[in-house]
């Protein structure tokens, strides 16, 4: 019987692009997709004080939940940057489970994502930011039917008006899709085998 614990599995890194974020949730400020040049490509322009939110179904039904979460941000400056421009995204969280009531996201990473800051003037610059972190058994168990919301705050300094887009957010996990003879089947796939 093969087992997770048997296997040595990578960490799996999930890519959520800008048109998911925007079709997922959306975000208060309103911040909209902008064409990054004209690559025909768009990220979510942001100002000071946005916000952008997510529905998030997939993470916690395939999470290994004794492990810790990474989370980070692709970002591109839609303009030529200034050495001085700083963002910070400040990034939160909530589980929610079925039946249960959504509520605005207050849950702090353990570790938080550090101020992003542009190392060169260059417009267009692919940037990924440091890498933020829930602890390993944080997230519960007997609600991964449900959902986590994650949210993301936007403090601006330096950037003209939607001069900072957002390309993708990206969560990495260690997964949890097996199970063995004499184990638990676990929550999620108890859940799904009920009636």
């Amino acid at each position: 019987m093969i087992k997770d614990r048997n296997i040595a599995w990578q960490r799996k890194s999930r890519i959520i692009t800008a048109h998911e974020l925007m079709s997922g949730g959306g975000g208060a400020g309103a911040p909209p997709l902008a064409e990054i040049s004209s690559f025909g490509f768009s990220g979510v322009a942001l100002t000071n004080s946005d916000e952008i939110q997510y529905l998030d179904f997939v993470t916690p039904r395939e999470m290994e939940i004794s492990e810790e979460v990474g989370i980070r941000w692709h970002w591109t400056p839609n303009a030529t940057a200034e050495l001085t421009d700083s963002t910070t995204l400040t990034t939160v969280y909530d589980q929610v489970d079925v039946g249960e009531a959504m509520v605005t996201p207050a849950t702090n990473l353990d570790t938080t994502i550090a101020a992003q800051t542009t190392p060169a003037v260059t417009a267009y610059v692919l940037h990924r930011s440091s890498r933020g972190i829930i602890n390993g058994g944080t997230f519960d168990e007997t609600a991964r039917q449900g959902a986590i919301v994650w949210d993301m705050t936007a403090t601006i300094s330096g950037s003209d008006a939607a001069q900072i887009c957002i390309l993708a957010l990206e969560i990495d996990y260690l997964p949890s899709l097996t199970f063995g003879n004499g184990e638990a089947l676990g929550f999620m796939n108890k859940n799904l085998a009920a009636a």
